[in-house]
Parts: C-alpha cells; structure tokens; sequence
C-alpha cells in the first residue's frame, strides 16, 4: 500500500483537526463561570451534548465520542488495522475486569468498555466458556495465566503485570503489521514510557531487580534487561535515552534520588514525550501518521477532558486542575 493511498483520508483528518481540544479551549472549560458554560466548549469539539453536569453523562459522552471516532477511521482509512494499536488496551481493561471479578464473585459489568477489537458480550461469552482459542494475538493465553496465577497467589498485581505485557505485545504486532515506521515507532515508545516508569517506581521503592524483570516489557527502542542494570541510587538512567523521552528519563532519575518528592513532573513530562512524537504526523503530507496522530490526539483528549470538566465538578480549583493537564496534539 502506498502512502498516496491515504490522501483522501487525510484529507479528511486535517479537516477535522479543527474541532480537536486545543489550550485556548481547555482555558476556557476551567475559566467558564458555569460548568454549563464549560460543556459549551466541549459540544464546539463535536461531542454529544451532556444531558446534565454529572459524571455519568461525562462518560457517556466521552464513549459515544470515542465510538464516532474509530467508525470514522474504519470508514476513511485503507488500512483499518492501525485501529488494532489503539483498541487493544480496552480489550486488556475488559479483561483485567473479568478476571479480578471471577475471583472476588463480584459483579462488575459496569466497569466494561465496549470499545476494544472485541465486543464486551462476546469477550465475556469467550472467557465464561475457557474458548482461550477464540481470543486475537496473545489475549487467550495471557487470560488464562492471569486467572490461574491470580486464583493461586491472590496477588492482583501479578494479574496486571501479565495482562500489561500481553496487552504491549499486541499493540507492537499491530503496529509492524502495519508496515508504517511512524506507527512502529509509537509502538516503541509507549513500551519505553512503559518501562520507564516502572524502573523508577520499582528503584524508588527500592525492589529487587529479579521482580522488575518481571514487569518489563520487551519491543521497546531500549532492551528491556538494560534497566536490571541500573543501581538503586537511579545514576545511567538518564543516559539510556535520546530524544523525547530523555527529559522525562532525566527528571526519573531525579525522582529516584529525591525519593520523598512526588512523581507529578516525571509523570507528565513522560506522557508529554508521547504528544511531542505525535505531532510530528502534523508534518507528514500523506500515508498512515496523520490518521495516528489524530487518534491519539482524541485518546489524550478525552484524557484532559476527563481532568477538566471531571476536576470541576469535583469541586477543584482551575489551578489545581492545570497542574495535571498535559501538552496538546495542536
């Protein structure tokens, strides 16, 4: 498939980049004297209109929004895979539900997201009836480790670390199915920012590396065994990286060292490293990227949506509200 294949679709997205939340618009959804006046400034962006201030209906806009938006790409985009790299963490969210849910005995369909590569009503037939077979790329088997580890050890977190590295893979095959180096390198990135942020938990806390190993996931641009070399103290962490995620490596390193300061600026400047890889779809005139980027713009929107007006209705100060925002896509 050649990148002019996409010229009609991105096209199309560019257009459409109009309507994406921008800051000035994110000013106005903290500044607005009524949280009214503040839904007002997300219908300009193309959502649904909420039918009242509440935090139900921020969500069921958020999700009916998120639906229009890959119908969209799958109606436009000649490659509708690249969907797949977005789609899959919601597969893995479902499945982290009925896992943990299984083993409480509590019901927990509300917490379902019907919006991953598999329908929530076919996810929950498959894994009510062990049908392991019936899930895509490496679903079926990691459920099935998940639940037996979790049935054995009663350890949600050992849950998580399996259903995160299966859920990564999945994400990177996706994105080398594609065959597009932009999509491939987003891919990579999400698996250092991954990686990066449990070395400097796991270092802040001061574990042993035998257990970080475990965490750690494979497909990134730095070897995933690199960090077991890192000492407790954080010093080479910065150094294992070059472009955007080395400021972030940099404040990671400081965090570790500095281990009673929060983690805000490391986490922001680590999702920050994502948007500024992102925005260079902006300069790419045709082919896959300008359809990537505006997914991830509208995934970190809903994002900074969520922390806007959801801050607001939880009674939080705009200042307090803008120190967990993160950069946006324009």
């Amino acid at each position: 498939m050649r990148d002019t294949d996409y010229a009609s679709a991105d096209m199309r997205i560019r257009a459409l980049e109009r309507t994406l939340l921008t800051r000035e618009r994110l000013e106005r959804m903290l500044d607005a004297k009524t949280l009214d006046e503040a839904m007002k400034v997300l219908a300009e962006c193309g959502y649904a209109e909420m039918r009242e201030p509440t935090a139900a209906a921020l969500e069921e806009s958020l999700y009916a929004e998120r639906v229009k938006t890959y119908a969209l790409i799958k109606s436009v985009s000649p490659d509708t895979g690249l969907i797949d790299v977005f789609r899959a963490r919601y597969d893995y969210h479902n499945l982290k539900v009925l896992v943990k849910s299984e083993a409480t005995g509590e019901d927990a369909e509300r917490l379902l997201l019907d919006a991953g590569r598999v329908p929530v009503s076919a996810l929950c037939e498959m894994y009510g009836n062990q049908k392991w077979a019936l899930m895509p790329g490496a679903m079926g088997e990691a459920a099935q480790k998940a639940r037996d580890v979790l049935a054995a050890t009663a350890d949600p977190q050992r849950c998580d670390f399996i259903l995160d590295k299966a859920c990564y893979k999945d994400i990177l095959a996706a994105a080398q199915s594609s065959r597009d180096a932009f999509l491939s390198g987003y891919a990579a990135l999400l698996i250092d920012s991954a990686n990066l942020r449990a070395a400097v938990r796991w270092l802040r806390q001061g574990r042993d590396s035998a257990r970080l190993e475990s965490v750690l996931i494979d497909g990134g641009s730095v070897p995933a065994l690199s960090y077991l070399g890192i000492p407790a103290s954080g010093d080479g962490l910065a150094g294992m990286f070059r472009g955007e995620l080395e400021r972030a490596a940099e404040l990671g390193e400081q965090a570790v060292k500095n281990r009673r300061e929060p983690l805000t600026s490391f986490e922001k400047r680590v999702d920050d490293s994502l948007t500024l890889y992102l925005r260079g779809a902006k300069y790419i005139p045709f082919g896959p990227p300008p359809l990537v980027g505006f997914l991830a713009a509208k995934e970190s929107e809903q994002s900074a949506v969520r922390a806007a007006l959801g801050g607001r209705m939880a009674g939080l100060s705009a200042p307090m509200i803008r120190e967990r925002l993160r950069e946006c896509y324009v």
